[in-house]
């Protein structure tokens, strides 16, 4: 008997590629934070919403809960998946710049820098949901 699977090619490259060029392979990049889909009034998706921080990733201290990303390497996010994209594209130890603002259309935008980390170093580590000081 014989059993086969099929593996996309956009899933197997960057892993080759990586083995080839390092030896190993560190895994997808993690962000460190947990989103989700934002709408606005109308019911338009408008961007990814942070909901959860690991405290021992880089975004900690940098992003919070309620932060809401608009952009992430000068491409629009309008929806989690965007942010995906962008982030799946990269190697974990890339810099990832995000474009950053609270819940609130009038909020101004601010530039983060992440750096994506293995999720081997974010194992078990724990969650904050603590908001941005707005003083």
């Amino acid at each position: 008997e014989a059993l086969g699977f099929a593996i996309p090619t956009t899933l197997v490259k960057p892993v080759v590629e990586q083995i080839m060029a390092t030896g190993a392979y560190a895994g997808l990049p993690m962000l460190g934070i947990t989103v989700q889909d934002h709408y606005n009034g109308d019911g338009f998706p408008d961007g990814a919403l942070v909901s959860g921080v690991l405290q021992d990733a880089d975004a900690c201290g940098k992003l919070w809960t309620g932060d809401l990303i608009v952009a992430a390497a000068g491409e629009s996010v309008t929806c989690s998946d965007d942010l995906l994209r962008v982030k799946n594209a990269l190697l974990v130890g890339d810099s990832l710049n995000l474009q950053v603002r609270l819940d609130t259309p009038a909020a101004p935008v601010e530039e983060v820098t992440i750096t994506l980390m293995a999720a081997a170093d974010l194992a078990g580590s724990p969650s904050s949901t603590e908001e941005r000081n707005q003083g």
